[in-house]
């Protein structure tokens, strides 16, 4: 019974500080200014020997 509730409450907490401390940065929103403006309103700039630098951009209409 005591293994059970330790097996138990460890799970719990391993959930817990997944749940509070996340691993993945949260995404940056910011307005873009441009003085030409873009055709294509999704961009994707692919980093080949890094991919999470990979970056995609969402313009709004």
């Amino acid at each position: 019974m005591r293994t059970a509730g330790a097996a138990l409450t460890t799970g719990l907490a391993l959930g817990l500080q997944d749940a509070l401390d996340p691993r993945q940065p949260a995404p940056v929103v910011a307005p873009e200014r441009r003085e030409s403006p873009v055709r294509d309103r999704i961009v994707l700039f692919f980093h080949p020997q890094v991919p999470e630098a990979t970056l995609v951009l969402i313009r709004s209409a």
